[in-house]
């Protein structure tokens, strides 16, 4: 079955299923762990395949933002709502018998249908580590020594770990009509990213900060991207982007401040079938370090053909996706109410006038100067 074909099924069920509308949503997710991983190594254990001592696991939780097991998480429906935002903030109590000190953690992630906002940053952590031998000595049942039998050594290294995330992520089923059926279209999309990787208040000189964020279709294409990360041990920060169809990659030093736009040109899409995009942000820190992303991954322009009708199957305002229409199609465009009026021209919706082109920008441009250069010959004479 065709990508296209199968989409527009995925669309009817939709409309018939409130379980398979839910797909289509908003969601926020975080989580975070502080522990202490020790591992044992000895003969005691045995030998693994390869002829070298195992080693036996064992990981102490310190603190963490775990449910069950599973992320702290919550979701919108299709109905245009969107969850609550998550936010938690606070102190986790280290141990001091284990070098463990108090750690301060802020983990955030809000998500409204066009736009994605996550935060997460650790402060004061120190991080231990530790290389300790002991010796085991085989005794008989009152706890003497057994003759013949040497000491056995037994290594323990000991390790604490920190890490965060927060997740936000909308994904929209567009249905999009005006011309004949399976007719390709295009469409432009337009991106703010806005947010900054760093060092925490309280850094030790350690931990690493990064972030990651995607617009992917049905499918899993990437369409527009960017990832970034900084090192706090070395001071520095890598940037890769994918905008407009092309890769730009960038380091430095210091902290990373992120305020740009990417685009996503010439997308395709087929009319009378539903488009899916799916936008994802993720805010990651290991060890000390920020990572904030809280002002926005926005939608600021979704410019579709002129002359169609496009309607959002979550049921959310159109106008969180700064819709737009070009002047193809005789122009303009409908921003529809129903799904009625994407797919058969009924029902109701806005009307949206073109955007102007820019050569009618230039003709306007050059007509006001003209009335200017009239105006000062009168006054002139």
């Amino acid at each position: 079955m065709k990508i296209k074909h199968l989409t527009m099924v995925l669309a009817g069920l939709l409309v018939a299923s409130p379980a398979l509308a839910n797909q289509y949503r908003v969601q926020n997710w975080t989580y975070g762990w502080y522990q202490m991983d020790t591992s044992y190594t000895s003969v005691l254990f045995g030998l693994d395949a390869d002829g070298n001592l195992k080693s036996a696991y064992y990981q102490d939780a310190i603190g963490n933002l775990w449910t069950s097991g599973l992320p702290t998480y919550n979701q919108g429906n299709t109905s245009g709502s969107v969850p609550a935002a998550l936010s938690h903030q606070g102190t986790w109590t280290g141990d001091p018998a284990r070098g463990l000190n108090d750690v301060d953690y802020d983990l955030y992630a809000h998500t409204t249908w066009g736009s994605n906002h996550a935060r997460a940053s650790f402060d004061n952590y120190q991080q231990v580590s530790t290389n300790t031998t002991s010796y085991y000595i085989p005794s008989d049942a009152e706890g003497a020594p057994i003759p013949g039998f040497s000491p056995i050594q037994i290594d323990k290294q000991t390790n604490s770990s920190l890490y965060g995330n927060a997740n936000s992520q909308w994904e929209e089923l567009y249905m999009i009509g005006g011309s004949p059926f399976s007719a390709l279209g295009h469409y432009n999309a337009t991106f703010h990213v806005d947010g900054k990787l760093g060092p925490s208040l309280n850094s030790d000189g350690t931990g690493n900060a990064s972030m990651s964020w995607s617009l992917r279709d049905f499918e899993g294409q990437n369409l527009v991207s960017i990832n970034a990360g900084y090192d706090a041990s070395s001071d520095s920060w890598y940037k890769q982007t994918y905008s407009a169809g092309a890769w730009d990659y960038q380091n430095g030093t210091g902290e990373l401040t992120i305020n740009e736009d990417l685009q996503q040109n010439g997308g395709t899409f087929y009319f009378g079938t539903a488009l899916y995009l799916n936008s994802n942000l993720q805010a990651y820190v290991s060890g000390n370090g920020v990572s904030n992303f809280e002002n926005t991954v926005e939608m600021t322009g979704f410019e579709l053909p002129g002359g169609s009708s496009v309607y959002a199957m979550s049921g959310t305002n159109l106008g969180s996706y700064n819709i737009a229409f070009d002047s193809t199609g005789g122009g303009g465009g409908v921003l529809c109410n129903d799904l009625n009026c994407a797919t058969s021209g009924g029902g109701g919706g806005t009307v949206i006038p073109a955007i102007p082109e820019p050569e009618t920008y230039a003709m306007m441009l050059a007509g006001l100067a003209l009335v200017g250069w009239s105006a000062r010959r009168r006054r002139s004479a």
